[in-house]
């Protein structure tokens, strides 16, 4: 998979253009301590109004270690979109259930992510992140 790969880390800081996600897996491995949460994406496309899509590619955790994601939603711009108190709670059980105020946050309609970041479970039902918003939030959790 050749093409146009960055990492951000903490602080928001970017890190160079590689050809692969390998390649971009390998340099952070140097860079970045392990401890600390990696996001791997690419420019995926652009939304409505022109601004760029990252399409998250994989993340780094110190939990998961390298976590394969094929973001198509918008996961990063999904997460800023959610108010603080909400990325909070995420942040403290990533895998834990979801409900009232957090879970209306969570799955509000947006153009490009309606719906996929969040899934139920029956009898009873539970709301939970899926796999890939759970290690992109222990991901960025590592951040704070």
């Amino acid at each position: 998979m050749a093409g146009d790969f960055r990492f951000t880390r903490s602080e928001g800081q970017e890190h160079g253009t590689y050809q692969t996600l390998e390649e971009a897996v390998e340099r952070a491995s140097h860079e970045v301590p392990s401890e600390e949460g990696v996001v791997f994406w690419s420019p995926a496309r652009y939304t409505s109004d022109g601004s760029p899509l990252h399409g998250v590619r994989a993340v780094r955790t110190p939990e998961d270690g390298l976590f394969p994601i094929e973001d198509t939603t918008g996961l990063e711009d999904w997460w800023r979109g959610l108010p603080d108190e909400v990325q909070d709670a995420l942040c403290t059980d990533p895998s834990g259930e979801i409900d009232g105020d957090v879970l209306y946050h969570v799955q509000l309609p947006r153009p490009q992510a309606h719906g996929v970041h969040w899934v139920a479970s029956d009898e009873p039902i539970q709301f939970f992140l899926h796999a890939a918003a759970q290690a992109y939030v222990r991901a960025v959790r590592t951040w704070r």
